[in-house]
């Protein structure tokens, strides 16, 4: 499973052209840390996982824990512009905010 979120992790940077660099702000000690994690055999810390998260909001928890629906809670209109994705909010009507996978976190023990 690790694997497969590490492999989603690499997939969502690469399609939004970030690099590590810019997720570390500068921080070279972040950036190994993240490069280990990410690129290496180190285990991927809740705290990776978190960062990633909070840093790139429309970035779906589901999907990058789970790889279940799409990589982005909004998707990109063709003049550029974010249009929202339509989730069903679980009472028979859609919510577009999101905050359904986005607010989700993953509790490690």
């Amino acid at each position: 499973m690790e694997t497969a979120v590490k492999q989603r992790i690499k997939d969502f940077l690469k399609s939004q052209k970030v690099s590590l660099n810019s997720i570390s702000a500068g921080d070279v000690a972040k950036k190994m840390a993240l490069s280990r994690q990410i690129n290496g055999d180190t285990s991927l810390s809740h705290g990776t996982i978190s960062l990633l998260l909070e840093t790139f909001p429309d970035l779906s928890a589901e999907w990058l824990l789970r790889g279940v629906g799409d990589m982005l809670t909004t998707a990109q209109t063709a003049n550029g512009n974010a249009a929202p994705v339509y989730q069903n909010n679980g009472n028979g009507g859609n919510t577009t905010d999101g905050a359904g996978l986005r607010n989700r976190r993953m509790t490690i023990h």
